[in-house]
């Protein structure tokens, strides 16, 4: 339990010392996962839309926070999620499979 711990003050502490883009980006994600780990899916999910703001077109913030709304059974965040990646990413069989099925729920 202490390993999350460790990553979340860790990327805060990246996030203070060098705030770029892309390491914000990768810290927003780190401490989101270290969230979900723990079970803290709503927070993990609010790190991932911080992550988002940085980057709204990055196809991997995308299939994280997809991921996670999946895992708390939000639908309708997952699909507006899923309908942006396949935008970008049309070749991604796999966020296309992942689109239909949560098409198919509704």
């Amino acid at each position: 339990m202490v390993r999350p711990f460790e990553s979340i003050f860790s990327s805060y502490d990246s996030l203070r010392h060098d705030p770029t883009q892309d390491k914000s980006v990768s810290s927003y994600l780190a401490i989101g996962a270290a969230y979900a780990e723990m079970g803290f899916i709503e927070s993990a999910i609010e790190h991932g839309l911080m992550a988002l703001d940085e980057e709204p077109e990055n196809p991997r913030v995308l299939g994280v926070l997809a991921g996670w709304y999946e895992e708390v059974k939000r639908y309708f965040p997952e699909r507006k999620v899923l309908e942006r990646l396949v935008v970008i990413e049309p070749g991604d069989s796999s966020a296309m499979l992942q689109f239909k099925e949560v098409l198919r729920r509704w």
